[in-house]
């Protein structure tokens, strides 16, 4: 809903315009060069620049913007009238590109045949269209105010170095068009600040979309791409529902992403792939809920079989091709056990570098819904710990270290009033305090009793927040210093007002 209304905006400020993008290019007066680096966050399926917003925030502090703002950029393409483009919802024939974005759907779910999928790729290519307008704004901007000519984008940019692209309408967009507005995108940033070095962030379809802008365009020199749960190898066949099914959410962009469709298998070719990683370094980060283990007698070995929901670790960990270093994040880690399962050709002895421990989500939800942590990860701070590590360093150089603390609940509850329920922690002066560090372990921590976590935000000044059941009473304590690797003692008196 937010990617929409960010675009509807867009339009109507863009349609006040006088001036076309060209036009409006004016000569910049540049800073003496300097090494710098940039970050680019690629969503994934129906998705947009809020799905990133903790882990973007946590970026940008990383990269010297002290506030965590970020820079959300938005496009505007026009469609050329003449081109046809194949819609899984009416696969007969090719219809005008211009009617994609109107089609809806009449039966929920709509199977496409296997053949059909595997002959053509689905929705808007690349060389249909062209951008016409890209916009750039704050993500703390709550007004209509979008940037749109260069002197000015570079006025008001010029610090920062973190960027979320929101593609035009990605659910109904090839992997090849998403690459080619990738790099409508990341060109416009290079011609107006100075950047020397791009890093790559992918989630979901966008990391095939930042697959696509490697392999098929003229790029910005990219050292980095990190992919978060991305279907490399697909999502679900097409005989099943997830993936390969035309639906008034996915549209076309969900029968491209069935594993043996003709648009992964174009992406995913040797020839495709060949020589486009040469110094590029790559991560693929994946979530699997659980272990398989060994049979009753003993037989068979631990692996990795489950998935975040919706992409199996398999797809997640991708193709041997790109030479990625893969991590597996996980709420079910055993030492030593690193395989994992392929469900395309039922393999288990492919391996990852390293595994993670992560949060159930399934639990956490409360319904079982484990498509929550396909999502959810972008805001799980081993995700992001481990990516803000990565900015600078390889995975093997890359270390967990934590600070413990020591919650001591010191006030004597009430019935109606009998523990703590919830503890956050986030960093001083953030605007979000993201996850319970209660998680399902324990439910709360009673009247004068104690209890120890582990945190990854240390060495740095923290804001801690505890609540009561159903979220009152409140406590909180601001800019509290965390060393890493050494206990915390904090002591908790709820007011009894």
């Amino acid at each position: 809903m937010y990617q929409k209304l960010f675009f509807m905006f867009i339009t109507l400020l863009l349609m006040g315009c006088g001036e076309a993008r060209d036009s409006e290019e004016e000569e910049i007066t540049k800073v003496q060069k300097v090494n710098t680096k940039a970050i680019i966050l690629v969503h994934g399926l129906n998705s947009g620049s809020s799905t990133w917003s903790v882990m973007a925030e946590e970026l940008s502090r990383q990269l010297g913007i002290t506030d965590g703002t970020y820079v959300e950029i938005g496009m505007e393409i026009e469609i050329n009238s003449s081109a046809k483009c194949w819609d899984a919802y009416g696969v007969n024939e090719a219809i005008p590109c211009t009617q994609l974005t109107d089609i809806e759907a009449q039966d929920t779910f709509r199977k496409v045949h296997r053949s059909q999928a595997q002959e053509y790729i689905f929705g808007l290519d690349k060389n249909q269209f062209k951008v016409s307008n890209i916009a750039w704004r704050l993500n703390n901007d709550s007004s209509t105010h979008l940037v749109t000519n260069s002197s000015d984008k570079y006025k008001t940019f010029s610090q920062h170095r973190v960027f979320v692209v929101n593609f035009s309408n990605n659910n109904q967009l090839t992997y090849d068009a998403q690459g080619a507005q990738l790099k409508e995108a990341i060109d416009d940033i290079s011609n107006i600040l100075d950047i020397d070095e791009y890093i790559l962030i992918g989630h979901s379809m966008g990391g095939l979309a930042s697959r696509a802008y490697i392999q098929n365009e003229t790029t910005q020199n990219i050292s980095k791409l990190i992919t978060i749960n991305t279907p490399h190898l697909g999502g679900k066949s097409l005989a099943t529902l997830a993936a390969g099914t035309y639906t008034v959410i996915g549209k076309n962009a969900a029968v491209n992403l069935a594993s043996d469709s003709k648009a992964l298998s174009k992406l995913n070719a040797p020839t495709a792939i060949a020589n486009k990683y040469e110094g590029v370094e790559v991560h693929h980060l994946g979530y699997s809920d659980g272990l398989y283990g060994a049979d009753a007698l003993g037989y068979g070995e631990d692996y990795y079989s489950e998935s975040d929901g919706i992409v199996d670790i398999g797809s997640q960990m991708g193709l041997d091709a790109l030479n990625p270093y893969r991590v597996i994040f996980s709420p079910t880690i055993k030492e030593g056990v690193v395989s994992y399962e392929n469900l395309l050709d039922n393999t288990i002895d492919n391996q990852a570098n390293r595994t993670v421990p992560s949060t159930n989500y399934g639990i956490i939800d409360l319904h079982f819904d484990l498509t929550l942590a396909h999502t959810m990860v972008l805001h799980d701070y081993e995700y992001i710990y481990y990516i803000l590590q990565a900015i600078d360093k390889s995975g093997e150089a890359i270390e967990f270290r934590y600070a413990t603390l020591h919650v001591h609940n010191t006030t004597d509850f009430t019935f109606s009033r009998d523990g703590i329920y919830q503890l956050y922690i986030r960093n001083s002066g953030s605007s979000d305090w993201g996850e319970d560090l209660i998680e399902e372990s324990q439910l709360s921590i009673a009247s004068q009793e104690q209890a120890s976590f582990q945190t990854l935000k240390c060495d740095r000044y923290v804001d801690i927040k505890a609540t009561g059941f159903l979220g009152d009473p409140v406590w909180e304590q601001y800019s509290l210093y965390l060393p890493c690797e050494e206990n915390s003692d904090i002591t908790i008196l709820f007011s009894q007002d």
